[in-house]
């Protein structure tokens, strides 16, 4: 009857009194009632009896992962994220570089519409008819640009800094480079002439405006907007973070560079020209982008 001067008989009548009053006991076909939680080692001991869950009385041991195992699971999980990780950072930053790409294409294009309206019949080239004159002056280039943002681009946009006539080095500008990392030899070219007229938007991107041939080697030249979309920060990758778009001076229309004169390219084409490589090719990635619905194809050559 007794385990180790224990009475069960006097343990159960303490196990059915506190199932009583707690009110919280259950009855099983094959059992009388079910003790309703485990009493504390210090509650016991204070009534004297042996503590009534079993557990207490059956000792186990607890499972544990070795350190070679522990090492394993952590090499495993450092080669996924290392395949993974780099993947999904381009992944983001390709959908932010789209969506920069598009907003500021927006706001130009809006600018452009607000000023068709207001001019009316006098928005042919914006009062820069003289302007298609421009290839062989170079002087009336940068008037004509000149005229263009201060006209267009500064009274309809929200401006940080209007930079004005200026060279890229003079305010830091780094040389560009395309999409195979080599420098753009027309980044040099306007980093040491002040041709190009700079202007920061609101949201940190910087509009690169000059003036420069449009056409298949027909002559006409139109205003060139190199967006950076965020300023002077890296990578300052052709492709990446600075785009190209134009306006045509002889159908008073903007489109990314490689949209001459109304005429679309098609994505395989546009896709082509991108991926072919050099600075040149890289600028017409930004119709690409615009063509595949605003978003950066998964072959884009990012890496």
């Amino acid at each position: 009857m007794g385990f180790e001067g224990i009475v069960w008989k006097k343990l159960l009548r303490y196990y059915d009194i506190k199932a009583l009053r707690s009110n919280s006991w259950v009855r099983k076909p094959d059992q009388q009632f079910v003790i309703p939680y485990c009493q504390s080692v210090s509650e016991a001991q204070s009534k004297n009896i042996v503590p009534y869950c079993l557990s207490n009385l059956v000792s186990s041991k607890k499972a544990a992962f070795t350190l070679a195992e522990v090492l394993i699971t952590l090499g495993i999980i450092g080669i996924v994220a290392a395949m993974t990780i780099p993947t999904l950072i381009a992944d983001y930053q390709k959908k932010v570089t789209a969506t920069r790409l598009k907003t500021s294409y927006s706001k130009i294009m809006q600018v452009l519409n607000y000023a068709q309206n207001i001019d009316g019949a006098d928005y042919q080239g914006f009062g820069l008819k003289n302007c298609l004159a421009a290839s062989s002056n170079e002087n009336l280039k940068t008037v004509c640009v000149k005229f263009f943002a201060e006209n267009y681009i500064l009274p309809n946009l929200k401006i940080n800094r209007d930079y004005g006539i200026t060279s890229l080095s003079s305010h830091g500008f780094p040389y560009y480079k395309d999409l195979k990392g080599e420098i753009d030899t027309d980044s040099v070219t306007y980093s040491n002439i002040n041709s190009m007229y700079l202007v920061e938007l609101s949201d940190g991107s910087v509009l690169q405006i000059h003036s420069g041939a449009v056409g298949d080697s027909t002559g006409i030249y139109g205003i060139i907007i190199g967006i950076d979309i965020n300023g002077i920060s890296g990578p300052n990758v052709i492709g990446k973070d600075l785009f190209f778009m134009t306006y045509y001076y002889d159908t008073n229309t903007l489109g990314m560079l490689g949209q001459r004169h109304g005429r679309q390219l098609s994505k395989e084409l546009a896709a082509q020209i991108c991926y072919s490589g050099g600075s040149i090719n890289n600028k017409y990635c930004g119709v690409l982008i615009m063509l595949n619905d605003w978003q950066i194809p998964d072959d884009y050559p990012w890496f």
